[in-house]
């Protein structure tokens, strides 16, 4: 099985409305089995707009996604809410349409640390930096309010103790510092030590645009 994973990805912009059949050169990324990216957007037909640099698209994105053959998603990023929080659930409706996985936020704390199922062994967890002076202006889920799974080390620590016996997880991560190579220590740190637990597969990071 070879699983093709990105970082961060916006339909928007100079993609909005494109055919996205041939848009992706990369042979990794056509001879995948299964690609998984981090979805940086809601996808919503709402009127509501955050009040921050926001990216977004309507539902057209569907079809995009589609064209690119995406078998699941990342939400746990920074953007998710641009459509406010009960954009967060229209974007996983909107998903579930098409049959695309998701994971790493929801309506509340619950769905947000849903695992997504590569196949009977191994999952996918979702997390998002959410209180650095470098990554703000992101929602939490809790247990009545939507948001993103927070990347802790005691919550995914919960989350993996979660999983059934034998199981193991790759954890996506939208962290660490935009436009900057190298990651802070503090989550290299971080890394080192989630690396350590055997349930631990390999982390994926993203959002730095490096």
């Amino acid at each position: 099985m070879k699983i093709c994973f990105t970082g961060d990805v916006f339909l928007g912009g100079d993609l909005n409305h494109r055919k996205h059949n041939n848009l992706v050169k990369a042979k990794i990324f056509n001879e995948a089995d299964i690609r998984i990216i981090n979805l940086e957007q809601p996808i919503s037909n709402n009127n509501y707009v955050a009040e921050k640099p926001t990216l977004y698209t309507d539902s057209h994105a569907l079809n995009q996604l589609n064209e690119l053959k995406i078998n699941a998603v990342n939400l746990a990023n920074n953007h998710i809410q641009d459509k406010g929080l009960s954009g967060i659930n229209e974007t996983i409706n909107h998903l579930k349409s098409i049959h695309i996985g998701h994971f790493g936020a929801g309506d509340n704390i619950s769905i947000a640390e849903e695992p997504h199922w590569l196949n009977d062994e191994i999952a996918l967890l979702g997390y998002c930096e959410f209180d650095k002076s470098y990554l703000r202006q992101v929602e939490v889920a809790d247990k009545d309010n939507a948001g993103i799974n927070p990347l802790r080390l005691s919550k995914i620590k919960q989350d993996l103790d979660n999983l059934p016996d034998g199981r193991k997880a790759i954890l996506y991560f939208h962290w660490g510092m935009e436009h900057v190579w190298l990651p802070p220590v503090n989550d290299i740190s971080l890394a080192k030590k989630l690396l350590e637990d055997k349930r631990v597969i390999t982390i994926i990071g993203m959002h730095s645009h490096c």
